[in-house]
């Protein structure tokens, strides 16, 4: 792999950033508000013991949420090795919207595999996973 290959593209920097930030949120939170945001932001789609498409957007936020700093330090850890080998092919934009809609499928792939139950998902790594499979190119 070539040097220039191992530099982070300012878009996943942002994702890095912007995961990290809500997660330094949830630390200094008191539990209840903590709590509230992953509530806020986690996805359910059965919060109520039914379904409500409400919340789907819940499948989208919960890729910048995590449920600690060692899940959020894995997933970041495959961003920073898969990104630099997938942002040549998918620049700016491309990255961010691949990374948030198979994040996003991810959510909805586990409410889809498990109606009917009620569980709060948070992470990226639906979107990790994308990258694995999306791959590295040679």
């Amino acid at each position: 792999m070539h040097p220039s290959q191992l530099i982070l593209s300012p878009v996943a920097i942002r994702m890095l950033i912007i995961m990290v930030v809500v997660q330094a949120i949830r630390y200094v939170l008191p539990p209840g508000l903590d709590s509230g945001l992953v509530y806020f932001l986690g996805s359910d789609l059965f919060r109520d013991g039914r379904f409500d498409p409400m919340w789907l957007y819940g499948s989208v936020t919960s890729v910048f949420v995590h449920s600690g700093w060692l899940h959020l330090l894995s997933n970041l850890m495959w961003l920073l090795v898969l990104s630099p080998q997938i942002t040549p092919h998918l620049t700016g934009r491309g990255f961010a919207l691949f990374f948030l809609a198979t994040g996003t499928a991810g959510a909805l792939a586990h409410a889809l595999l498990n109606w009917g139950g009620s569980q709060f998902l948070v992470g990226a790594s639906g979107a990790v996973l994308a990258c694995w499979g999306r791959g590295p190119t040679y």
